[in-house]
């Protein structure tokens, strides 16, 4: 309560006296509330008087009544006496004759003449029979008793005694008549300034300052209720005045307050702010924005004052709304995002007043009251950042950065309060900066969800939460909104809100795609293209993305339930003669264009009547209840040793009533599911059937599936399985049952007896059994057109059969070969089934008993090839002859092979875990510089006995070797003592070529005169070439090539380890030496020297013969 708004109360008299009890009467006024009886019927209300007290000044009284003075004229007139009669005679009574003079020359009747009495004088004035009171009561009270009042002893300071309590009683009646008199006059005035709107020179800022001083004048005694009305009744009155304007009835007055705002301030609860406002209200130069934001804001000071947040907080939402269709109406000109700067401040400002009332109450109360603020700012907030381009992934234009700046010149500094930023500072900030908004944006909208969730509101939470995925989308941070994703699916889905599902679907589908999860993303896109409330455009666009996934992706497995196939009807036909079921399956394909599979098959189950596969899903169907209901079937079981049928009730959703019920399992739904729900199949319970490389077309189709082998019994269709490049495609699909009746054809497994597996131009012994599910019965032969088959008897069971097993193919090659096989079965009669023969069709896979193995040998210049042949049979040896081997391809170098072999007429056995190796020298004319295809082929039978049959089988293979011709020779060997001078080496030609078999052995003895002497020696390397033509640049071929030697522990090199080598032009040749010393006695192998060609690569194997690679150098410590 501002000073300057209490009551006038002049002071006349003893002044000294009323400043020693001026404390005490503004606290005794204060102390209590008094009954305020007005006039024309209305209520009685109490209320909380107080005073401003002043010196009596006669030229400030008021000469008539003025309407607009309503708290500046005095209430009352106080004049104070203490003083003996003498004193009172002499200088007191024409002081007061004048104060009472000047008041009724202006027909003032709010006086009191209030006369101090003290102990001492009570004695005095008795002996005297009279008083100053009675003076001044006979003179001046005479006609008005109640004027006149005594104040026995005030220095006592009781403010509860009867003195103190009949002067402040005797002042509140004085000044509450006052009142009604004066609030009378009052109300007749501004009633007829209202009834004036119509006349041209009447404004709303006058009419505004007149009826709020009656406002502000109940508020300075604590009638918050009867103040409140008085703004409600402005705010409705210039509500009434901008709808008239807005359909024709146009004022003067209203005009200036559609002219182009210079501020957009929000409402402010600052004093200075307000009188600031107000000021401008009386000068008739306010904004619209001005007027509201003052009388708004005092509106909630009243509010406050009555302890009243949840109707602030009510009208704040109507107060903006009302404000902003104001404005459109009046059409203001502002810039665009201003608006939403007025609203920020507003919420921000209206926030803080909350605040205040947090401490005192409940927290879920006050979420209540605010809830509707955080999402009116939040929402302006988003706006903000999107017209200001301050969104994440976006940079702000230069109209953007020019806006920026126009709503930042609208905004003043503010004031700051509790240490903390204001409205103004906090949203320059934001304004001002791309990672200042994101931060403030998340804080915002988190907390507001926060709020709406602590109320129950959880439909607006989600939503709110459905936007802040959509902005962590856009900041690359697709893990934090994943979770606001999956719950806003989870209520889309159950409340059916279909459209907001699907956008929720394709945003979700785009987050799992940035986090690579690759099965949720197809699944989410699946979700979209096969809805059909999603848009044409939509769907095609998911499935374009599907398929260019399968196609660049690597294998993923995805369940889908039934969004994208579900079955509609199963139909079989059976055919005994086949052993074969054929399935007529119309399913429907709910995506939007054809799509091409490499495999669609169908998950087979026995069937229990009444149970589906929906009953395993139910609680991922709509949740409306937290139980699922008991499904029961009947259940009739004929199986009794005795004949007889029991019956009864079976529950066939066990799982769904026994399983927990997660709230929170929208993410396993998502990720997960296809791991639980793609069933594994069981070869014994269950069966599949296939089509290959097919096509599903948008709506209705017929499949035709043959099933191999049926059982009898009641099946069902449980899986759908589409392959599609990478993914597979998994459908749980209900119902779909049907009924087998014929029988399973029987089955034959066959075991082999020592051997692992069957072999081509061997006797294999085998062992048939025959089992069958339906039937009985025997198996008495067996019959092959590619083998010799004999049947050995067996008493062990019919349907086992005990027969040896040799084809008689005779080319055989290293691939094994499938071998057809029949048995016979004779059946015995089941059910209305007759007894018949049965043809059972079957195949072994035979491989061939042998492998070979190739490797090229060099000999200086000399090549040699060597096939090893290796047994796979174990516990029989075999006999080999004719091993050869020949050039296939057509060849102009003369390649010719040569055996060294023995005679042609050889026989050789092969016995098992051992090897033959077979050795050809190869001779040719030219240079030979890519590999060549051989045929490599003997002739072998299994060894039985020492006698051998002309029955051999021929196995033959191809044989691809790499022949690198020898390029270089290359010869190490010592020489003993220093110095030593390198040899010359001649060009070897042709008639010098040694045997391969008989390679050259340089060897050489070191003797030191005393072990403890330094034994050094050299040695030499040389290096020639074994072509006849001139070096030449190219592969293998240079007239320079480096060397290096390798380091031995056995020796000490001393000099340069590697260098280059340059080939004499004319010989050929190329030598260089090394010293070396001995580190230890005995036989050593010397040095390694590796060799480069020019590009520094290291030859292939063979194109560098080593002559000495075997060579040794004994050092001996003898010291004689």
């Amino acid at each position: 309560m501002a000073t300057d708004d209490r009551p006038l109360i002049t002071c006349a008299g003893n002044q000294s006296l009323f400043a020693s009890v001026h404390p005490h009467i503004v606290d005794a006024l204060a102390l209590q509330k008094t009954e305020w009886q007005r006039s024309y019927g209305r209520p009685v209300r109490k209320v909380r008087l107080c005073g401003h007290f002043v010196p009596f000044d006669v030229h400030q009284l008021p000469r008539k009544f003025d309407e607009n003075r309503l708290l500046k004229d005095p209430v009352l007139h106080l004049y104070w006496i203490d003083c003996d009669i003498e004193t009172y005679k002499r200088k007191v009574h024409d002081d007061l004759f004048m104060w009472w003079s000047a008041l009724r020359a202006l027909s003032i009747p709010d006086w009191l003449i209030i006369v101090v009495e003290h102990e001492e004088n009570k004695v005095k004035n008795k002996i005297l029979r009279t008083s100053v009171f009675d003076k001044v009561k006979s003179e001046f009270g005479s006609r008005s008793s109640n004027r006149c009042i005594i104040f026995s002893d005030p220095t006592r300071n009781d403010l509860k005694s009867e003195a103190w309590t009949s002067v402040i009683s005797r002042v509140k009646e004085l000044m509450l008549a006052s009142f009604s008199r004066t609030i009378s006059k009052f109300e007749d005035a501004m009633r007829l300034e209202r009834e004036r709107r119509i006349q041209p020179d009447w404004t709303f800022a006058k009419y505004f300052m007149l009826q709020e001083s009656l406002a502000k004048f109940y508020n300075v005694i604590e009638l918050y209720e009867d103040a409140l009305v008085q703004y409600d009744e402005l705010d409705a009155l210039f509500a009434q005045f901008v709808v008239n304007h807005s359909v024709g009835d146009k004022a003067d007055w209203l005009l200036p307050y559609g002219e182009l705002a210079s501020g957009w301030e929000g409402v402010s609860m600052s004093t200075d702010v307000n009188l600031y406002r107000r000021m401008l209200i009386s000068e008739g130069k306010p904004s619209l924005l001005d007027l509201r934001n003052y009388m708004f804001s005092s509106q909630c000071d009243l509010l406050i004052q009555l302890e009243r947040p949840s109707e602030l907080t009510d009208r704040s939402l109507k107060f903006i709304h009302n404000t902003i269709h104001e404005l459109r109406l009046l059409e203001v000109d502002m810039p665009p995002g201003a608006v939403s700067c007025w609203v920020f401040l507003t919420c921000k400002e209206l926030l803080s007043v909350c605040e205040t009332f947090k401490e005192y109450l409940d927290i879920e109360i006050y979420s209540i009251y605010t809830s509707h603020l955080w999402t009116c700012l939040q929402s302006v907030t988003y706006k903000l950042g999107c017209l200001c381009g301050l969104m994440p992934g976006s940079s702000p234009t230069s109209q953007e950065l020019h806006s920026v700046v126009q709503l930042i010149s609208g905004i003043s500094n503010g004031s700051n309060y509790n240490n903390e930023l204001t409205p103004q500072h906090r949203l320059k900030r934001v304004l001002s900066s791309s990672q200042e908004f994101c931060s403030y944006y998340v804080e915002l909208t988190e907390m507001t969800i926060c709020t709406l969730k602590y109320i129950k509101h959880t439909r607006m939470a989600k939503v709110l939460g459905l936007q802040l995925a959509k902005f962590y989308m856009a900041s690359k941070k697709p893990q934090q909104a994943e979770p606001f994703l999956l719950s806003c699916l989870q209520l889309f889905t159950n409340d059916q809100w279909t459209s907001l599902e699907v956008d929720t679907w394709n945003q979700l589908a785009l987050c799992e795609q940035m986090m690579g999860h690759s099965s949720a993303y197809v699944r989410a896109s699946l979700k979209v293209a096969s809805h059909s409330r999603a848009s044409s455009d939509l769907r095609v666009s998911c499935m374009q993305r599907i398929t260019d996934f399968a196609l660049s992706n690597k294998e993923v497995v995805v369940v889908v339930e039934d969004c994208a196939l579900s079955l509609l009807s199963v139909s079989v036909q059976n055919d005994s003669q086949s052993n074969a079921a054929t399935l007529q399956v119309q399913v429907e394909f709910k995506l939007p264009v054809s799509l091409e599979y490499d495999t669609l098959s169908l998950l087979i189950k026995p069937h229990v009547p009444g149970e589906t596969n929906s009953d395993k899903s139910k609680s991922s169907q709509k949740g409306r209840s937290s139980f699922a209901a008991v499904q029961l079937a009947p259940f009739y079981d004929r199986k009794q040793e005795d004949g007889s049928v029991s019956v009864g009730l079976d529950c066939v959703n066990p799982h769904s009533l026994l399983t927990h019920k997660d709230s929170h399992n929208t993410g396993h739904m998502i990720r997960n599911l296809s791991k639980n729900k793609v069933e594994q199949t069981d070869s014994e319970q269950e069966m599949v059937a296939s089509i290959c490389s097919g096509s599903l077309n948008p709506g209705r189709n017929k499949l035709t599936f043959l099933l191999q082998e049926p059982r009898m019994g009641e099946f069902r269709v449980h899986q759908i399985r589409l392959q599609k490049s990478s993914i597979d495609l998994y459908s749980n699909v209900p119902g779909g049952a049907f009924s087998i009746r014929t029988s399973t054809p029987p089955k034959v497994k066959v075991e082999f007896g020592d051997q692992p597996i069957c072999f081509l131009g061997m006797t294999n012994s085998l062992t048939a059994q025959v089992s069958s599910e339906d039937v009985d019965g025997k198996l008495p032969s067996v019959t092959s057109s590619q083998a010799d088959v004999s049947v050995h008897s067996s008493t062990e069971s019919p349907t086992t059969l005990r027969f040896q097993f040799q084809p008689t193919t005779k080319s055989i090659t290293p691939s094994s070969q499938l071998l057809p096989v029949k048995f016979s079965f004779e059946s015995t009669p089941h059910y209305t089934l007759p007894a018949e023969t049965l043809l059972i069709s079957q195949t072994i896979e035979c491989c061939c008993p042998i492998e070979i193995s190739s490797k090229v040998y060099t000999a200086r210049e000399q090549k040699f090839i060597q096939i090893a042949v290796f047994s796979l049979v174990e516990g029989q040896d075999i006999s080999i002859r004719h091993p050869s081997l020949e050039v296939t391809q057509q060849s102009d170098c003369g390649l010719e092979f040569t055996s060294l072999n023995g005679p042609d007429n050889a026989l050789w056995t092969l016995k098992q875990s051992s090897q033959l190796s077979f050795l050809w020298r190869l001779k040719t004319d030219a240079v030979i510089t890519d590999s060549v295809k051989c045929s490599f082929s003997l002739q072998f039978q299994e060894k039985m006995d020492e006698t051998l049959t002309d029955d051999f089988y021929t196995f033959s293979t191809e044989v691809s070797i790499d022949i690198v011709l020898t390029q270089f020779i290359m010869t190490r060997y010592i020489k003993s003592g220093i110095p030593m001078s390198p040899l010359s080496i001649s060009r070897q030609t042709s008639t010098e070529q040694a045997s391969p078999f008989s390679p050259d052995t340089l060897s050489s003895e070191l003797k030191p005169n005393t072990w403890q002497a330094l034994c050094e020696c050299e040695m030499v390397v040389e290096l020639k070439s074994c072509s006849d033509l001139q070096p030449y640049e190219g592969e293998g071929h240079s007239q320079q090539m480096s060397y290096e030697i390798r380091s031995d522990p056995n020796w000490a090199i001393s000099g340069s380890k590697h260098g280059l080598l340059e080939l004499d032009s004319h010989t050929l040749c190329s030598t260089i030496s090394v010293r070396l010393m001995p580190l230890t006695n005995g036989f050593l192998c010397m040095p390694e020297v590796k060799l480069r060609n020019a590009n520094d690569e290291e030859f292939l194997p063979g194109q560098v013969y080593d002559n000495s690679k075997l060579s040794q150098v004994f050092i001996s410590n003898n010291e004689s």
